[in-house]
């Protein structure tokens, strides 16, 4: 939410930015600024020579204002920095993306510089020419996504009207003569979508294009692509990896669906960018459901019951263990990771844990050290939300356990929580909304100060 705070940052970067000579320009939505800002984020067109000079900058203003904390993704020609306020009553926050034109795969389709050549005054900061802006609503969610925004089409056509031959010198000049000729139809007579069936033959001649320009440039950058990417898959950028744990009944569906609202709101990020796994990544199927085959009914399960297997020998204990250690394992690496690369959190509801304190749900009998073994060897998550209040109070609200069973499940997970500072108990017995901001301050004590 864009507000006092935000506008006083946006008015002090914008005086220190002119002040050290840096060329900059807001790139979107820049109607309201300073006061209002109609999208989630901040949008500022720099060289990327200037990235860390700029980036240093912004840091000192966002810090006098009184933002503390900082999420930060470096892309090859984008840093995108999300900035955290807490004065102890309200949490607020300020994504600022610094941004050198549009690179595709180590082709630079789109230079900054070129742009701020015909960029436009507004109010007392630059803009994007009409022209300049258009072309990048159209090709930049068509080569990077395959799609082209629907909100994005009016602006894309008013582009076109007020400068038509412009916008055509531009797109040919991006992608070749050859496909240009083939696919400029479509522009022209606002056929926009017609244009997604054409996304690989574009993507290869743009690159083509760029690579006969500035061949090794362009393969350099392709290599420096390459190895952010692999990067990012490697090593999981913190925290980004959450789980709710605490009995049936303490409120951890309602917490989750609150607290993913929130959490999309405070790091500026879609609600589709937050992913919600059950138990486990689920990159293995249910073993019960694999070894009974056709033969399994899930309408038959008595979902209401969380102990209602029976009891199974050590060798079926230890399979089962063993099964769903492998699906935490490999499912983080193949299936985690990659949804955490970019701005993706991941948030489980359950998480390994409940194998420590409740292992008769998965019909897990064994000895608690080797079930403790497990667990350790299985990737940890970033926080751990332990809901927990009066036992009385959850068995009120889901009566599938027994008040004995859940004080037995309470203590336990208290008892981790002591020797682990990444486990953060919340007082379930408070209002939705009070727990979701707790376990945001949480969070974002866990960033980076600025």
């Amino acid at each position: 939410m864009w507000g006092k705070l935000q506008s006083k940052a946006f008015q002090m970067i914008s005086h220190e930015l002119n002040k050290e000579g840096i060329q900059w320009m807001v790139m979107r939505n820049y109607e309201g600024l300073p006061y209002e800002n109609r999208s989630k984020d901040l949008d500022i067109g720099i060289a990327h020579k200037d990235f860390k000079r700029s980036h240093k900058i912004i840091n000192n203003v966002m810090k006098n204002v009184g933002f503390t904390k900082i999420f930060y993704i470096r892309y090859q020609y984008a840093l995108c920095s999300t900035y955290f306020f807490d004065d102890g009553n309200n949490l607020e926050s300020l994504k600022i993306d610094l941004i050198d034109g549009f690179v595709w795969r180590g082709a630079q389709l789109v230079d900054f510089s070129e742009t701020y050549e015909r960029r436009i005054k507004y109010k007392n900061f630059f803009v994007p020419s009409q022209v300049d802006d258009g072309l990048m609503l159209l090709i930049k969610p068509l080569l990077t996504g395959g799609f082209i925004k629907k909100k994005y089409i009016k602006d894309i056509v008013i582009s076109l009207e007020n400068d038509k031959e412009q916008f055509k010198k531009m797109y040919y000049h991006i992608f070749g003569k050859k496909i240009s000729d083939c696919t400029w139809e479509y522009i022209d007579t606002n056929c926009f979508e017609d244009l997604i069936t054409f996304k690989k033959k574009l993507c290869l001649a743009a690159w083509k294009n760029q690579f006969k320009r500035h061949p090794f440039s362009t393969v350099s950058k392709l290599i420096e692509h390459a190895v952010l990417e692999m990067g990012r898959l490697v090593f999981r950028k913190r925290p980004t990896m959450f789980s709710a744990l605490g009995p049936d009944g303490v409120g951890k569906s309602t917490f989750l669906e609150i607290f993913i609202q929130r959490l999309s709101e405070l790091c500026v990020s879609d609600m589709d960018s937050l992913y919600v796994l059950h138990f486990r990544p689920n990159l293995l199927p249910n073993l019960k459901k694999l070894l009974s085959g056709k033969n399994y009914n899930e309408s038959q399960e008595e979902f209401t019951n969380p102990h209602r297997g029976g009891k199974t020998n050590s060798l079926s204990s230890l399979v089962r263990m063993t099964y769903y250690w492998l699906d935490y394992l490999i499912g983080y690496y193949l299936k985690i990771k990659y949804k955490c690369r970019h701005n993706g959190k991941v948030i489980f509801d359950r998480y390994i844990n409940d194998f420590l304190v409740d292992p008769e749900r998965a019909r897990i009998y064994l000895p608690y050290f080797i079930r403790r073994i497990f667990v350790n060897l299985t990737p940890k998550v970033d926080i751990a939300y332990i809901l927990s209040c009066d036992a009385n109070i959850i068995y009120e609200r889901k009566k599938e356990l027994t008040i004995e069973e859940i004080q037995i499940i309470l203590d336990a997970y208290k008892k981790i929580a002591e020797k682990d500072k990444r486990y953060i108990m919340l007082d379930a017995s408070k209002a939705p909304n009070q727990i979701v901001e707790e376990a945001c301050r949480y969070f974002i004590q866990k960033l980076d100060d600025i």
